[in-house]
């Protein structure tokens, strides 16, 4: 696969740390109490990383063993009528450059968020933890769209397979489900917004504007910039079809996601 114009995309250090607390901030009622302390270690980590001069990758993380947690919920259908109680946790890993812009990163490894929905309500038989996924940036050879949804189908078996059955099982890639959110603050926004249907955007209608308008205007921008380069490849796909097309493309700007 040729890509020798591809280019690693940048992101500014301050401001996925401003969305992330800013998310946290928001959404703190509907969060586990550790969620702005685990966050608060996460980005003084990050903050670290730029301000330390070293050279190389840097891997930047929330791990799996200590996740942001929302709190259990009915409200992820309308009126608060969902059947189970659901509970989702988010963790992260990243693998970053420092460029020669100090508040500026580049993203050239692994780039993961990973969901996991479980069930606090024993409703499902023992299957606590129904459904997994993460929101994930390719490499500059991979397949599939290069920014990019997975489902974790082995997480509703685990409940019945041992440890020592679940490696016998080979990976399983696909499907790659287009997406648009690449920063943990983008999907700890969406995660909030699926569980807390009717909650979550009046929590955006109840703040003042000036509190968060700085990290959403970036949000904003960052979302806008990937949907319209999906637009311009289906435009331009002359010799394939439009998804093709979309699924073939990849950043040739470095500072395509910079806002």
């Amino acid at each position: 696969m040729d890509r020798d114009n591809y280019a690693h995309p940048r992101l500014s250090f301050e401001g996925v740390c401003e969305q992330l607390e800013g998310v946290v901030r928001l959404g703190a009622k509907h969060l586990e109490l550790d969620a702005e302390q685990i966050v608060a270690q996460a980005c003084d980590e990050l903050r670290a990383i730029r301000d330390s001069g070293r050279t190389g990758t840097s891997r930047w993380c929330i791990p799996q063993s200590r996740p942001i947690r929302t709190m259990p919920t009915n409200s992820y259908q309308p009126g608060d009528k969902g059947g189970l109680s659901a509970r989702a946790s988010l963790s992260f890993v990243w693998e970053i450059e420092r460029t020669d812009k100090r508040d500026e990163f580049s993203l050239v490894g692994l780039c993961s968020t990973k969901i996991v929905l479980a069930d606090t309500s024993d409703k499902l038989d023992g299957v606590t933890t129904p459904l997994a996924w993460t929101f994930e940036m390719g490499s500059k050879d991979s397949s599939g769209c290069h920014f990019h949804a997975q489902i974790d189908w082995k997480t509703a078996i685990r409940a019945v397979l041992s440890d020592e059955d679940m490696h016998k099982w080979p990976s399983l890639d696909v499907p790659r489900l287009p997406s648009f959110l690449i920063t943990p603050g983008d999907c700890l926004d969406y995660v909030l917004g699926e569980l807390f249907q009717d909650h979550w955007p009046r929590q955006y209608e109840d703040t003042d504007p000036a509190e968060i308008g700085r990290w959403v205007s970036s949000s904003r921008r960052r979302i806008l910039a990937i949907l319209r380069s999906s637009i311009l490849a289906a435009e331009n796909a002359t010799r394939t079809s439009p998804w093709i097309a979309i699924k073939q493309w990849y950043p040739r700007d470095s500072k395509l996601l910079l806002s």
